[in-house]
Parts: C-alpha cells; structure tokens; sequence
C-alpha cells in the first residue's frame, strides 16, 4: 500500500502501462505526485493550484488533469521535465458553452490525442479535438437524441471508440454502442443491492471487459462481469421446461384502486421494474421491484395510454395515439415527453426491436406501422396489413399486441381473424402459426397478446377465452384461467389484456375487465422427474416408468418419446419405487405418509391398496407367481405379499428386523429382484453385499461385495438384475458406478472413476437401474436429477436421455487442419475425416491414418460399433469396410463411380449417393451380396419427383425416410422408406422456404429439425419451428473465421457444437454451440438462520427438530433449473470432516429439516450450495453454524414423576431414578451416566438441610438445627 506523503483529501490516481502510479495530492500539496514503479518513494510530477479530479497520461507521456474548482483541463509533457502546464480545455468561466467546462471530473484521451471530459454540472460529455478550446457535446445536455445524463463524473472508451460513462447522479454506467446510448449497469435506481449504485464516481476495464466501480456512497468497488452473450434487449424472455407450470391462484398485484378501470398494457423490464398504462386516469404507472405501491406516475400530455415499451436504456415509449395520434417518449427520470412516432390512432401494441425500430400495431386501420428511431424522419412505413379487414395472408383484422424476435420477425396477435400471425423479417404476408387457420394448434378467440420465451415458444393473451395459452414442444396447451369462463376469483380472468414475464418467470396480466393486474406464480422444478429420482421401470415393451419423488407422480414415456406420454398426477406421497406388471399394472411405494403400496390398474384413474407395510419401500418387486416384494430399508428387512388374496398384510421374506452381517439378517437392504426360480437377490447397502436367498430360505448366500472373496468391492449396493444370460449387474451407489458380471466376472461398466459429477460419462449417487429391449440401462442417477442412458455399443458411447435443441447463436474456431472434403462424428468424440487418399481419426489431434488402396475417397460413415465405412470407389469401385480395432479391410458393396456421401440406417442397410449416375444406392449389408439396389433416382439428371441432379449428401432417420441433397436441382428431397417419388422439403420446389445453391449435406437434429450445407451459397442452414435460416456464413464467401468457401460437408458433436468441412478454404471449422446466457450471475443465498459463525453459533438441544430455510435469487434471467444441495461438517477441529446422514434428511431441497436426536453434541458447519444446471460455473454457497447442546434431563423419582405419593409408616418407599428418569436426547435413559444425590426436608414446615448454604444429603452425618432432616423425624 501507498500511504506516506498524502492529505486524505487525494483524489484520483492512474497507472501507466511501465506500472508508474501518478496520484492526485493537489489538496494540501498543490501537486501530482509520481512513483516509479517498484519504488518506496515519489517525485513531483506537476505542480497545478488545486486537485485533480481526474488524471491521464496518454501515449505520447503527457499528463492531464481535470481542476474541478477552476472549470479546467491542464496538461504537462512528462518526456521535457518542465513543472509548467498548459490550459487544454475551459475557459475558467461557469458557462454552457463550448469553450466553457462547471466542475470539470473524469478525463480520457484517445490514440488520436482527442479530449473526452465528463462536465460534471453541465451534464454533458465535451470532447476536444487536439489543440482545440472548443468543444463538442457528444452525450446529455446539448446532444439531442443522445441520452440525458446527470452529473456524469468519468468517462471511458473501449477499443472500438464506444463511450462509457459514469451518470453519477442518476447512480448507473451508460454504455454506447451502434444503436446508441443505454444503461448497462445499476438501471433500477441508487441503493446498496448487488445491481445497484450510490453516487459512483469512476470506472475501469478489466482485459476481460468486466466492469469496476467505485460505489462511492456504499463505500464498496464493484465488480459487473461482462456476459459473453450480452443480450440488448429490454424484455424477460425465460426458458422453461415443456410441463412448467403455473400457480392457479393469482396474487393481485394492483387493483382497480390504483391502476384505474379496464388498465391495458403492461411492462416489466430486465431489473423487474414493472410499467402499467393506467387507461382511465391517462398516466404510466411504475413499480420498482419489490415494490407495493408505485414509486412514478407519468402523465403530462397523456391521454388514454393502450400500450407502453422500455427499452435497454430505460426510454419509455408510451401509446397516445387516441386523442393526440403520436407515441411519446420519456427518457429515463425525465419529467417531460418528446413525440417519437405520429400515427393515425391510438396504438394497442408498442414495441421496439434490436435495431431501434418503432413498432405501433393500429387496431381499426388494420396494420402495424414501423418507424427507425436512428434519424429524423417523421415517416413510417407499413410492417403488416394492407389497411383494408381481411383474411388474406398479407391482411390483419383489429391486430392488438405485436412482438418482434431477434430475427426481426413479426408477431401480430390478431384479434378480428382470431390467430397469430407471422411475419419472417422483410416480408409482407404471414403465415399463421396459432389459431383456427393453423391446423393441429389451438382455438383463439380475439387474441390481444403475444410474447415470446427464451426457447422462441409463444405464450398468447386468449382474450375473450379469458385464459392464457403457452406453447412447449408439445404444442399449445392453456396455462391459466383454462375454465374459459369469464369471473373474478383469483384463478379465473376477465377479457385479460396483454401479459409480461418478469426475470423469474413469474407472468403479469392485465385483467382489463376486473380492472386490476395479476401475478401468476411460476412453480419451481416443474421438470419431468422432480429432484431426487430413485425409482425407474422399463417394460418389454420399452416403456419408461419413473417414480417423480418430489411432485408425487408417476411420469411414463413410450418407446422413442423424449417427452412424458402420461403423467399420474397424484400418484403416491414422496414415492420411492415402483413396477409394472406384464398386464401394465402398476405398483408403486406410498410408505412415506401412507404405510402401504398401491396398485394403479391399467388405464385406471385411480388406485387400490395392494400391501400395508411399517414403512417405505426403497424397492420393489412382483414376481411370476404374483407375490409383491418390498424392501424396507430402516427396518432392515424384505416384506411379501401373495396378490391373489384380498389381504393386505405382510410376511417376512428376509432379515430378521435387526441391522447385522449374519446369513440371516441385512443392514439397509434397499434393492431386491427375484428371478424365474423364486430365488431372491438383495443388494444389502449397509453390509456391502449382494444376498442371494433361495426359495424358502431365511439365511442369505453372498454372491458379491463383502464376504464373497474375487468378486468386487462394493460401497452400499443398491438395485440389482440380472440379464437373460444369469448375468448380474449392479448399482454400487456410494462409488457412483455400475457393475456388471459376465463369464469372465466381474467389471466396471460406467462411471468407473467412481468420482461423482454431472458429465455424461458420470454418475452422483445412482439408485436404480433397468434395461431395454435393446440391452440399454435406464439409471436414476439421483443427485443429478436425471435419468441417465447407458447405449450397449462396443465401445460404450453414453449419451443423456433428453437432447438439447439445436441454438441459433454460434460462435466459430478453426483448427489447424488442411485438405479436407468429409466429416463424421461418433458419439464418443472421435472425429473421421477424408483426405484425397487416406483416412484421418483422432481426438485432438490425429490417433490413425488410414491409407490403405484408398483413392480419391470421398465420404466416410462410422457405425456404432465403431467400424468404418469408405468411399473407394473411384479407381477401385467400391465401399470398403475398416474393421473397429483391425487392418482387416473387406469390400462391402461394389459400385461404379465415386459415393459422395454414405450413410448406415438402423436396419443396417449401407446407402451411398452416387453423384454422376443421379441415383442412391443401398444394400443390406451381410446378406451375402455386394450388390446394392437403387433406392432414389432414375439414372437420369432431372427436376421430376421422381429424378435426382448430381445428389450429394444423404441422411436416413429412424424411420428409413431418406433425406437427400439433390445439389444440381437446388433442393431437399425427402423419400418415405421403399417410395421412389420424393417430396421436396426445402429449395426449389418447396415454396415459402428457403433459397438453395448446390446443397451438398444434410443433417437432422434429435428433434428432427434440418441443417443444410448450402454450397454454392457459402453457408450453413437450419431449420425450426419457425421456418428455416441461415446459421453460418450469413455474409457471403471468404476464408475469415466467420465464413466459408463451398463448404461439402458437417456433423454435431455430442454437444451439438458443429464441424463443417470448409473445401475450398482447405480446414476443418468448428462452430460452437452457444448458451442462450444473458447477463448471468452466480445465485445470491440468504439462510434465514439468524446471523451465526463458528465462534457465535446458533443453539440448538438435541431433543429438538430445527430447520434452515434459505431464500435463492437466481441472477440468470430465463435460467431457473438448478442444483441444491446441503452438505454437513463437524466443526470439533477444522469443519474439514463431511458426516453422511441417514437418507430420511433430505439435503437437496432449498430448506433443511434436521429431526431431533440425529446430530451428537458439537458445532457443525451447514453449508448450502446452488448451482445453474446450464450454467454450472455460476455457483455460490452460504454457510450456518450450529452447535447441538444438552437438553438437560427430567429426573424422576418414581414411574411418570408424580408429585405426591402416598406410603403408610409400615410401607417400604422406594426412589428408583435410574429407571424412570427421562433423557430426551437419547431414545433411554442411561443410569450409568449419571451420579445419584437424596436430600429430604419436611415439605412446608422447613427447608432442605444445610450448612452455610451447602445442602446435606440424607447419608450426610452433619445436621442443621434449624431445618431437620425428613427422615431423623
């Protein structure tokens, strides 16, 4: 630290890039002082009449400061030694003119010797070209169309010459950019929140471009990390789950009594600011987060407000059209309006896209009318509608509330057609997407709004359905107010409005005709499975059964679903297993509150009791002659029952009751399976065992784990089964892996690092497991509340259950690589490329080269077992096969020309598309021939659907459908499997779509969305639910690392991140996926605990239950899923010892429960740690400490401790408080502990014998004469 030599009163410092610190000591001093880097001791750097209040030294060594009490700026040249200064900027007179500066603060000079000053009390930012006195307002006052500033203190420029500025008063950072001005920072106001400022007064960049602050009036310097995605728009845009939900019950957020008859429109920005155009009183009402009452009314000039937008930087745009015909603008903390749009009528929808266009959706002319805010013109144009009411696609009837994507397409909600109309960027007519003109969608009945969420689905105000509809991959369904029926509780709406999402998915709606705005609360971890999945079955039929613990469901998905095909609401209470029978009934554990197992009969909408039990079944069981197991885990037993009887009850299969390791007992059983021979199989978690018990047999034969010598360490084993071979295999959960037998015994099949996590190769706490028809396991992988799946390939290539969705936001890499024409991706990330010759494959970089009688190759596919298949059919006519693992090389199919792409479907039939004969050809591989068969194309180049032109690339899905890149006829082809005539999906042909130039590859994602390499055209396709667009190489062809030049070929990793081989650039390109992350921030946690630490912690007896509830705030705005978990320390030392629990403390909720007696006496460490699912580095954690204390015990003297008993003189009297005291921290109370004192005094007459204060007990020789003892009387 540098301290010596400065008044308190110093300033400002800065540091040049040799580390030379120059520092304001102008207070007392008169002076800049400078230390040389490295040094203990400063020199005068200039001597100036007062302080500086700003300071920089620029690239040509000449230092600045900002006299603040003098209105100047003064220089000195640090390269001449010379103490005199020269004037640079103002006069030293307090004025608002060019040559004049008011308390002049923070500096900046540019590369090009240009002055940038904050004139603090002028609020405005001068800027001095080199040797100039005057100056040039480039932001606040005297810069219309800039953005108002109050007090800007510094100013800043990044390396594209953009402004940054400190708005001191305003208590935010402005940022510009090519739109303009905006807030980036601290837009809510002054406060001492994470998000907020109090009078700052400087910043600097980081070299990551993070932010940091000095928050002068919270006496703090913070820190605003830059988010690599930064998103500019204004609005919440959420992602949820295809089942989020909402509460049914709505909060009123404002009732008639302050938002006035029939309000409208309504806006809640990116800090949870929330904007109300409260029609009848003609004003904009504003809430601040958290906020009750509203904290601004705007109403100059206003009259009768429809709609209202904010955008970035907190401008207001607000609908007076009706009266006025205008829409206003309102800068932020202004107190007056300025006209930004003049229209013909009052605007029912308002919005303002990325590029600072206007939008006005105008109800009875019938359009949306658009105008840039960028000049200054007054014209606007037409978006949508022709003027004139109608149903055609380039026509709108009464349109109410419009939305705008990133796109730049346009989303009417269309009140008098009854849909939802989209505009593709540019385009005047529409194609409906929701409505009764869209098939296979939803009835709409005068939409008013639309918005879109973080995923692009569309969430619509169904107006006179007075209900709220959502869309999810699912399609569209309603959300609120699904009765239909007009009323006013709190789960019904009345003609509502428009609605709006605030950071937390929470939906605000205007309900105009019961004149008041509703909050529907998003309910956390509406996910498929909840948190904590430990129960899963998989039928013959491949049907997946989960039990969903959390919500207390059952979730059921058929063969090939990636969503829910049923979901038993209400299923069970916090249910731990379940099973389904061969006539799919099915069984699942209700112990927790219910002490029984019930049985759903098929298609039964609701169940019966099928066993009563002591408690929940951690497994369960029915085998071939109908018997019902259950291990209860805590009881240390396996329970049965016979289900052709009517009784409930159960018998003892196995375990006597009590924990231990012999034959006959178990210790935490928690999986079970019973084979065809009536045996039953235990994973005994506690023992470390396998149990095998035969039929009829109380004592246990151990088959693997802990007493079963060269098998396998295991560490509390779980589920179990077995194969159709005998094979066992098992869910060893405390090493997080999964075993498996064979004829060679036992191995390692998955996660056998045995170190927990989240990746795909990994497990955390695994519970169950079952297989497929195919061999592929199903694990509940419970800690990262998942269901995971094992695929059974050669290689083991695991992949998650559910897919993510492709993202339209990418972000390119180019590896060193050269001369590439193909690429394919395995699931394991080995990467395959051809080159003129030979065969690369590697990882990072090139493992193998395959060159062997290779020539010209042109395509390359590798099938799941990891053998690879190439084109040699140039010189060699034919497709050969490279054995996985081997040199061995076989010819598979003979050709006669080259295959510019191959492709294996799952039937195992090899295509190849042979481009200069204009056909594809397959063939079954190992049927005994190598000669294929045409599956597309006539022989003959030509547009007929029948007819291919020079076809490139191909792809099969999983229902044989042949997709082909038909390169010469500029199209898509499609061929249903064994069809021969094609349908044309994207190109020529196939209107509405898209333009194509020689596509030469085609993909399909998980949701069987296309990608196109579009060849001639430089780039890369895809496709949505909303139409295709470009993806890549949007700007035309060149070799910088954002384009490329006639790419052939690409394929997605496992992470959906795409390789594209770029020919005529000679490389390999790699193209990120990227998340959809928009300013993110790690979760803030709040214990609500009480304050505690290690040396003051919280107190609690051990007799007693205690809880720690926690309050999260996710800073990810559209990112809700997380991770929770609690972990537990003892603090006898160091809190560096982690204690395991027993499973009925649950420490992956937001609240831990701790019962009574489950801790011993000592201090504890709670530590809660929240963690983004998508975004895994954003974590944080909070801590509680806690010591556990003696509860003190009940002495009694006799049974229950009654007060007064009654004995005759002949009677004996016997005192046992060794058997009927009461210790409330132990289940008994233990005699042994405790010494044992008797004193005795005539109850009212004296007091127990003492003496001077120390009593004497009945065996005590002395006697105090003036209390005697009971017993001498």
């Amino acid at each position: 630290m540098v301290s010596r030599y400065f008044n308190n009163n110093n300033v400002i410092l800065f540091v040049t890039d040799t580390g030379d610190i120059y520092v304001d000591n102008g207070y007392s001093n008169s002076r800049v002082d400078k230390w040389t880097s490295n040094t203990t001791s400063s020199i005068p750097a200039m001597y100036m009449c007062g302080q500086c209040y700003g300071l920089f030294v620029d690239i040509t060594n000449t230092l600045y400061c900002s006299l603040f009490t003098y209105h100047q700026v003064i220089s000195n040249s640090q390269r001449q030694g010379s103490n005199a200064w020269t004037i640079v900027a103002g006069n030293g007179v307090v004025a608002l003119t060019s040559a004049s500066l008011y308390n002049p603060r923070g500096i900046f000079v540019d590369t090009n010797l240009n002055l940038y000053v904050a004139d603090s009390e002028n609020d405005r930012i001068q800027f001095f070209p080199p040797g100039q006195l005057n100056g040039i307002t480039l932001a606040g006052t005297g810069a219309p169309g800039t953005i108002a500033l109050l007090y800007p203190t510094a100013v800043v420029l990044d390396a594209d010459g953009y402004l940054f500025i400190v708005d001191c008063y305003y208590h935010r950072i402005i940022g510009s950019s090519s739109n303009g001005f905006r807030c980036i920072a601290a837009c809510s106001g002054a406060d001492s929140t994470s998000s907020q400022l109090y009078y700052p007064l400087t910043l600097s960049f980081d070299s990551y471009g993070n932010i940091f602050v000095t928050d002068q009036d919270n006496h703090r310097i913070q820190k605003f990390l830059l988010s690599t995605n930064s998103c500019t728009v204004s609005y919440n845009q959420p992602k949820f789950s295809a089942y989020a939900s909402w509460s049914s019950n709505a909060i009123t957020f404002a009732s008639i009594g302050t938002v006035g008859a029939a309000p409208y429109g309504i806006f809640v920005d990116v800090n949870n600011t929330i904007y109300v155009a409260n029609q009848a009183n003609s004003l904009i009402q504003v809430w601040l987060e958290g906020s009750n009452i509203p904290t601004r009314n705007i109403t100059n000039g206003l009259y009768l407000p429809y709609s209202i937008f904010v955008t970035i930087n907190g401008d207001i745009y607000v609908d007076n059209g009706n009266l006025n015909q205008r829409v206003d603008k309102w800068i932020l903390n202004g107190t007056t309006s300025s006209s930004a749009m003049y229209v013909k009528q009052e605007c029912f929808g308002i919005f303002v896209d990325i590029n600072n266009n206007l939008y006005c959706s105008m109800y009875y002319v019938h359009q949306v009318a658009t105008k840039s805010l960028n000049g200054n013109s007054s014209m606007w144009i037409v978006s949508a509608g022709t003027g004139c009411a109608g149903s055609a696609s380039n026509q709108v009837y009464y349109p109410r509330g419009i939305f705008v994507d990133t796109d730049l397409n346009l989303y009417v909600a269309e009140c008098g057609n009854n849909r939802v109309q989209l505009f593709q960027s540019g385009q005047v007519t529409a194609m409906t997407v929701a409505g009764d003109a869209a098939a296979g969608t939803i009835s709409l009945y005068c939409p008013s709004g639309v918005v879109l969420d973080g995923n692009g689905y569309l969430f619509i105000v169904d107006s006179y359905h007075h209900r709220i509809v959502a869309q999810s991959p699912n399609g569209l369904r309603c959300i609120i107010g699904c009765s239909a029926v007009a009323g006013s509780t709190s789960s019904q709406l009345n003609n509502p409005s428009h609605l709006s999402f605030d950071s937390y998915g929470n939906i605000f709606v205007t309900d105009r005709d019961n004149s008041r705005v509703q909050k529907f609360i998003l309910i956390p971890n509406t996910t498929y499975i909840g948190l904590d999945p430990y129960g899963l079955f998989v039928n013959i039929n491949n049907t997946l059964y989960v039990a969903d613990r959390q919500n207390g469901r059952i979730v059921i998905w058929l063969e090939g679903s990636v969503y829910p095909d049923k979901i038993i609401s209400g299923a069970a209470s916090f249910p731990l297993s379940l099973f389904a029978t061969l006539s799919d009934d099915i069984y699942i554990d209700n112990g927790v509150s219910y002490a029984r197992v019930d049985m759903w009969p098929r298609n039964s909408s609701s169940s019966v009791i099928a066993m009563t039990i002591v408690e929940e079944c951690y497994s369960i069981f029915v085998d071939r002659s109908n018997t019902l197991f259950c291990a209860m885990t805590f009881y240390h037993q396996i329970a049965k029952k016979w289900l052709n009887n009517n009784e409930t009850t159960l018998t003892v299969a196995a375990g006597n009751g009590a924990a231990g390791s012999t034959p006959y007992q178990l210790y935490y059983p928690a999986g079970l399976y019973v084979d065809v021979n009536f045996n039953l199989y235990v994973g005994d978690c506690g023992n470390d065992r396998i149990q095998m018990f035969p039929l009829g047999q109380v004592n246990g034969i151990t088959i693997a784990g802990n007493g079963a010598p060269g098998t396998i360490t295991l560490d509390c084993p779980n589920a179990i089964t077995f194969d159709a071979n005998g094979y066992l295999f098992i869910v060893d959960n405390y090493n997080h892996r999964i075993f498996g037998s064979g004829p060679y015994g036992f191995r390692c099949l998955f996660g056998c690092t045995t170190i927990p996590g989240s990746a795909p190769s990994q497990l955390y706490y695994p519970r169950t497991l079952g297989f497929d028809s195919y061999g592929n396991l199903f694990v509940a992988d419970q800690y990262n509340h998942r269901i995971h799946v094992v695929f059974l390939t050669i290689n083991l290539n695991f992949v998650q259950m559910h897919y993510g969705t492709q993202m339209p936001q990418l972000l390119q890499q180019t590896p060193p690589l050269v001369h590439y024409l193909m690429v394919y991706l395995l699931m394991g990330l080995i990467m395959c490329l051809c080159l003129a010759d030979f065969i690369e494959v590697w990882s990072n970089t090139p493992t193998n080269n395959i060159s062997s009688y290779l020539d010209s190759t042109f395509s390359v596919f590798v099938s799941i077992t990891g053998d690879i298949y190439i084109d040699n059919g140039y010189s060699n006519g034919r497709a050969d096969k490279f054995i996985f693992n081997t040199s061995n090389i076989v010819t598979v199919m003979n050709i006669n020309g080259s295959c510019y792409s191959l492709f294996i479907d799952i039937k195992n039939y090899l295509y190849c598309s042979l481009r200069d004969f204009h056909q594809i050809v397959k063939l079954l591989l190992n049927n005994g021939t190598n000669i294929p068969t045409v599956a597309a194309g006539s022989g003959f180049a030509g547009s007929a659907s029948n007819m291919l032109d020079s076809p490139q690339g191909i792809y099969v899905d999983s229902y044989q459908n042949l997709y082909i890149a038909d390169c010469g006829n500029d199209r898509i082809q499609r061929f249903q499997f064994a069809q021969l005539n094609g349908v044309t999906l994207a190109g020529n042909g196939a209107l509405g779509t898209i333009t194509l130039d020689c596509p030469t590859g085609i993909v399909l994602d998980s949701d069987g969305y296309l990608f196109i390499v579009d060849s001639n055209n430089h780039r890369i396709i895809g496709s949505s639910s909303y139409g295709f667009r470009c993806l890549v190489g949007c700007s035309g062809g060149s070799s910088l690392s954002n384009q490329l030049s006639y790419p052939q070929s690409m394929a997605f990793d496992s992470y959906g991140n795409m390789f594209v081989t770029d020919r005529n650039n000679s490389r390999v390109q790699k193209f990120i996926l990227q998340n959809n992350t928009c300013s993110c921030f790690s979760p803030t946690i709040i214990l609500i605990s009480g304050k505690s630490s290690l040396t003051s912690p919280l107190e609690y007896r051990r007799s007693q239950d205690f809880s720690i509830i926690s309050i999260i705030q996710l800073n990810c705005p559209g990112l809700l899923s997380t991770i929770t978990t609690w972990t537990i320390k003892n603090c006898s030392t160091s809190c560096s010892y982690q204690i395991q629990l027993n499973e009925k403390v649950i420490t992956t909720l937001s609240e831990l429960y701790i019962p009574s007696r489950t801790l011993n006496y000592d201090i504890y460490e709670f530590k809660l740690t929240v963690t983004l699912v998508d975004l895994p580095s954003l974590t944080s954690s909070s801590s509680a400490y806690v010591r556990i204390t003696p509860s003190g015990i009940t002495a009694n003297l006799v049974q229950l401790g009654t007060s007064l008993i009654t004995r005759g003189s002949q009677q004996d009297l016997l005192l046992d408080p060794g058997t009927f005291s009461v210790d409330p921290d132990e289940d008994s109370f233990d005699a042994s502990k405790w010494k044992y004192e008797y004193y005795c005094r005539v109850y009212g007459l004296y007091n127990f014998p003492n003496l001077q204060g120390i009593l004497l007990s009945i065996d005590d020789n002395r006697t105090d004469p003036s209390n005697p003892s009971c017993l001498s009387n």
